[in-house]
């Protein structure tokens, strides 16, 4: 039997979702929609895009080091967590990738919604800012807006990337540098926005609704309400 889910925050309390990956996931799906409806995609397609990236990222704990994780964990502590994140590694594994997809089934949503979800990440940036559907290009774009204190420039999220994972100039896992700055001018494009528009002041009332985005099944499938 479908469990009744009626907001995001049902979910992420199902799934004992960490506050800051909450915020994150909001955070970029508010980034996402909004410049999913200045493309004039179909209003499905938008609420496929927020949800999708409403839950990109839902199993990530598997990958934090929690011992140098101190924002978060304070209220019900670090043992909490550490017991969270054994949950997860022991039901879906080491590879977060997989998690993401694994819960995305378990709570049934659309193949679409899950095609999203796998576009998200550093590694796909080159392949999408050279070729993919202006959904795919949104949902990856609007990650790379967020870092994890907010909504920031390109530009500062790269350079946020590349001190967390070590990456020097040299590095060729710097070349995604052009490729992201290639992926901001085809969506900003297509939204007819410039990338300066894409603030947390202006998207704070997005922010707000999709924190608390009603949720619910229609033929067998969680979608946005």
């Amino acid at each position: 039997m479908e469990e009744q889910y009626k907001t995001i925050q049902d979910i992420y309390d199902a799934y004992d979702v960490m506050p800051q990956l909450r915020e994150h996931m909001i955070r970029v799906a508010a980034v996402g929609g909004f410049l999913a409806r200045t493309s004039n995609l179909s209003e499905t397609n938008v609420k496929d895009i927020e949800l999708a990236l409403l839950l990109h990222d839902i199993a990530n704990i598997i990958k934090f080091d929690l011992d140098r994780f101190p924002v978060g964990v304070e209220v019900q502590g670090l043992q909490y967590w550490k017991n969270i994140q054994c949950r997860y590694i022991n039901t879906y594994g080491t590879d977060e990738d997989e998690a993401h997809q694994l819960i995305a089934l378990e709570i049934s949503v659309t193949s679409n919604i899950i095609d999203y979800m796998k576009m998200v990440g550093f590694a796909h940036v080159c392949d999408l800012a050279r070729d993919g559907s202006i959904e795919r290009q949104i949902c990856e774009y609007a990650d790379l807006r967020v870092a994890p204190h907010g909504i920031v420039s390109l530009q500062e999220r790269l350079e946020d990337g590349k001190a967390r994972y070590g990456i020097s100039d040299a590095d060729e896992r710097w070349d995604v540098r052009k490729c992201a700055t290639a992926l901001e001018k085809v969506v900003c494009t297509s939204a007819d926005c410039s990338a300066k528009d894409i603030t947390t002041d202006i998207l704070q009332e997005e922010i707000d609704r999709l924190s608390n985005a009603r949720v619910g099944y229609r033929g067998g499938c969680l979608t946005m309400i």
